[in-house]
């Protein structure tokens, strides 16, 4: 009993103060103008809270491995060198995709939770579109961006540390 009331305080702060986006920063992936010919993705990912640790990044391909969180298209992890950061996917297929990115500061290769019963993340984490979160991760939907033959899509990150 004490547990359901514990978990229902929680999910109803997650509703009432949960994430928004940052507006001045861009929350749609767009194209961008470059000199290559390949299809490729620019990823960038601001408001680092500090240097430590690696970004975990995951892009996926379709609904079935975004919820399931087990298999990405491109999973890697790069170190974290500035407050904001980089990087390009280049010579990707064309077709949708959605990204999911954390801040592994203490690079145990997983989002470390904490707070009120280990249900709050205690790092870093953020979606491309830049979806508001609420007490679950966005859905693949939410997330996801087409990318056309010999496009290069720009892809905005917003961090979100609760």
């Amino acid at each position: 009993m004490k547990k359901s009331i514990l978990t229902t305080i929680v999910i109803l702060f997650l509703i009432s103060f949960g994430c928004e986006k940052n507006d001045d920063f861009g929350a749609q992936p767009h194209e961008i103008t470059d000199d290559y010919s390949f299809t490729s993705l620019q990823v960038d990912v601001i408001d680092f809270e500090n240097l430590d640790g690696d970004l975990a990044i995951a892009i996926f391909s379709n609904e079935n491995d975004f919820d399931s969180g087990v298999s990405a298209y491109i999973d890697t992890v790069i170190a974290i060198t500035s407050e904001d950061m980089s990087f390009f996917v280049e010579n990707i297929d064309s077709g949708n995709y959605a990204v999911s990115v954390f801040h592994d500061a203490d690079q145990s290769g997983d989002i470390t939770f904490g707070g009120f019963l280990n249900l709050i993340p205690q790092e870093g984490f953020g979606f491309s579109n830049n979806p508001n979160i609420g007490v679950s991760q966005p859905s693949y939907h939410d997330c996801s961006f087409d990318i056309d033959e010999g496009q290069t899509i720009l892809v905005p990150i917003n961090l979100v540390y609760l």
